[in-house]
């Protein structure tokens, strides 16, 4: 054998390779093993603490605050709180009636109740017009027509609606909206409507009636209407998009007619009486009485009034106020004169400012406590609570195509107006009408007042 000599051999040097190698490696799984540990570790608790807190803010512990300790006061974090469709999130004095009625949804029956100018000439295009609207809506409703006048025999048997005889007139054989009001509340059917006889409705109309009946035990649902020209000339009662073809229409063209004027009311018959005062002899088509009805339900405060404006698409075409029927041509052009030129508009002026608290065009549809507005919920409608009604006529400005009350600046002046309220008191409205002391002019009326 050869002796080893001293020196650097490369066998040994060989062989201290591995040895170095395998410590290495050694050393190196003893670095990583904590290092993997640790990012376990942490994953574990990032996703503890966030099942944690996912827990905490769905079910928030019964004294109210996440963290231990006091609510706010104390600085606790208050969790939030998710509000059931039941739940109200107004004060209690202001949510009288208003709760989850929607069991009522399956007794939901309708009765229209109306009193249109006779079926001649123009009159009969308008009012038909009008009623097959009615008839299309679902569920279908019963229609009756209040009073006597020439052709309603004819359309009672053609469409199948019924007729009322039993309504008051006044000597021109114009109808008394209190007795329009009695014979519509002697309903059997759940809602019960009075509308004018030329207005249209759509099915946005059971839509909007449904939202309100599941909302409120005892209502009054008012609503302005929009005024269109004309509609389409070429379209017919039988093309299958009738209705959204005149619904494009409208809100393309029509009118929003904001305030004053009415032609809409619905309420729900099995409810308290709808205001206090006796309803006076108003004549019907005739001013105030729509205003004086509204005001007075709110100020009686057994129902909640509604206003459906934007929700609910009433349309009327324009037409030129006449008075069909020799008996009375003596009247004219009713709305071509002033308010005291006309005897019957004098009249109902007169009721309404010496019966009950109206003044001075209160109870529009912008007085309503509660509105329905279009909105990006499931249903398409939202339920509002105005704070202060009736402050403000431009609100729908912004929400429609145009309005009577759209904001104008007259003559460069800086104040913005919004249309004008009309403004008559007592002392102006008085009977009997006599002519000032010492005048010479002869009284305006005869016999009637």
């Amino acid at each position: 054998l050869t002796p080893l000599r001293p020196g650097p051999l490369s066998c040994p040097r060989r062989m201290a390779r591995p040895s170095t190698s395998r410590s290495a490696r050694a050393g190196s799984s003893k670095t990583s093993a904590p290092r993997s540990n640790v990012h376990t570790w942490l994953f574990f608790w990032s996703v503890a603490l966030m099942t944690f807190s996912i827990i905490q803010l769905r079910y928030p512990p019964a004294g109210g605050a996440v963290g231990g300790g006091g609510g706010a006061g104390s600085g606790g974090v208050v969790p939030f709180r998710q509000v059931s469709s039941a739940e109200s999130m107004f004060n209690p004095e202001e949510t009288v009636g208003h709760g989850d009625y929607s069991e009522r949804l399956s007794k939901l029956s309708f009765e229209i109740f109306s009193a249109p100018k006779p079926f001649v000439g123009e009159d009969k295009d308008n009012n038909e017009r009008a009623i097959k609207s009615w008839l299309r809506l679902h569920p279908k409703p019963k229609v009756t027509l209040l009073g006597w006048e020439t052709g309603f025999d004819e359309v009672s048997k053609e469409f199948g609606i019924n007729i009322e005889k039993r309504v008051d007139k006044n000597f021109l054989g114009v109808p008394l909206f209190n007795s329009m009001l009695m014979r519509a509340n002697s309903s059997k059917e759940l809602i019960t409507i009075i509308i004018n006889g030329d207005i249209l409705l759509f099915d946005d109309f059971i839509q909007t009636m449904r939202k309100v009946v599941s909302n409120f035990r005892d209502f009054l649902v008012v609503g302005a209407r929009y005024d269109i020209d004309k509609l389409p000339t070429d379209l017919s009662d039988d093309d299958p998009h009738y209705t959204k073809k005149i619904r494009e229409h409208v809100l393309n063209t029509g009118t929003l007619h904001t305030y004053g004027g009415m032609d809409v009311w619905a309420w729900n018959t099995d409810g308290p009486r709808l205001f206090d005062p006796i309803m006076p002899h108003f004549i019907f088509g005739r001013g105030k009485y729509d205003n004086w009805l509204t005001h007075e339900t709110i100020a009686a405060g057994r129902r909640q009034v509604v206003d459906v404006s934007e929700t609910c698409l009433t349309v009327h075409v324009k037409h030129d106020y006449h008075l069909v029927g020799s008996k009375r041509r003596l009247m004219g052009q009713f709305w071509s004169e002033g308010k005291k030129s006309k005897f019957e508009l004098f009249i109902n002026i007169y009721l309404s400012l010496h019966v009950g608290t109206y003044t001075n065009q209160m109870g529009n549809v912008l007085f309503a406590p509660w509105k329905l507005s279009l909105c990006l919920e499931p249903s398409g409608m939202c339920l509002l609570k105005r704070k202060r009604p009736g402050i403000c006529n431009c609100e729908f400005s912004s929400f429609v195509g145009a309005t009577q009350t759209d904001p104008v600046v007259k003559n460069g002046s800086r104040v913005i107006r919004c249309g004008m309220i009309s403004v008559e008191t007592k002392d102006d409205f008085s009977i009997p009408v006599l002519p000032p002391a010492g005048s010479t002019e002869p009284p305006p009326f005869g016999l009637p007042l």
